[in-house]
């Protein structure tokens, strides 16, 4: 008897690629990704920018308030180891032995009236100034430990980034790397937005880009880089810069990517 043997049938080939309808799920799903994302950069830089806007009347109101108690600006008081808190002789509040604050009413840089020039410890009263805030307990970010000027040591860091300095501007004095020069600055107190603590603020030392500087500027003033109380830092010559000054006023060029602009901001 012969033993009939049956094949078995070839086996189909199993591989089959996504439909359709698959593929259509999955690019929702990644657009719905990128859009949370991008959506969520927006959210956390919006924040930062509130936050620094913020920290600028922190700033103003510090300023005030320690006018009020001390009868000085800070930085130009007289006796400050004496007087502050918190402030050793040749410390980053006292700047020296003794303190350099004369007294004048006028927070100097290294260049007199130019609130955005080099201003060295021991040597400049705007070095000092914001350690001076932060001993006397008016302004917080600064650990204000050693002997050495540094973001969030002895000047308060933004949430976007770099650190305020201070100076006094006379209106007269053109300020380092303003956007322009055609309208007078406002005589008085600034901070300013740079790189480093005590540091020249220059065009390529700056911490803001032109949409950030523009939002802060419109938050606070006028919105104008070159008019009001709030004024734009960087070059404002060509299409890849901070601002342009086709018109006196002039606009931050909001387009332009990169940290091209910082800020300057009357205080007192």
């Amino acid at each position: 008897m012969t033993q009939s043997t049956k094949q078995a049938p070839a086996a189909k080939n199993a591989e089959s690629g996504f439909t359709l309808v698959e593929l259509a799920i999955v690019m929702i799903i990644i657009g719905l990704l990128i859009g949370g994302i991008l959506k969520g950069q927006e959210l956390i830089n919006n924040a930062r920018l509130s936050s620094t806007v913020a920290q600028t009347k922190a700033i103003e109101s510090g300023v005030s308030g320690f006018r009020d108690k001390y009868g000085a600006m800070p930085g130009d008081l007289l006796g400050p180891i004496a007087r502050l808190p918190n402030c050793a002789a040749s410390s980053l509040c006292a700047g020296s032995a003794g303190g350099i604050g004369n007294g004048d009413g006028f927070v100097q840089t290294a260049t007199a009236n130019n609130p955005g020039a080099v201003a060295t410890l021991g040597t400049h009263e705007a070095a000092s100034a914001l350690a001076q805030l932060g001993s006397a307990g008016f302004v917080g970010g600064m650990t204000l430990q050693g002997t050495t000027l540094g973001n969030g040591i002895s000047h308060p860091t933004t949430p976007l980034g770099g650190v305020w300095n201070f100076g006094y501007s006379d209106g007269v004095v053109a300020p380092t790397a303003a956007t322009g020069t055609a309208l007078a600055f406002l005589p008085g107190h600034y901070i300013v937005a740079a790189n480093a603590a005590g540091a020249v603020a220059a065009a390529g030392t700056v911490p803001f880009t032109p949409a950030q500087a523009a939002s802060i500027d419109r938050k606070l003033d006028d919105g104008q880089p070159n008019t009001g109380s709030v004024r734009g830092l960087g070059a404002a010559t060509a299409a890849t810069t901070c601002a342009n000054l086709a018109t006196v006023a002039g606009v931050y060029q909001e387009a332009n990517v990169g940290n091209i602009c910082g800020l300057y901001v009357k205080v007192q």
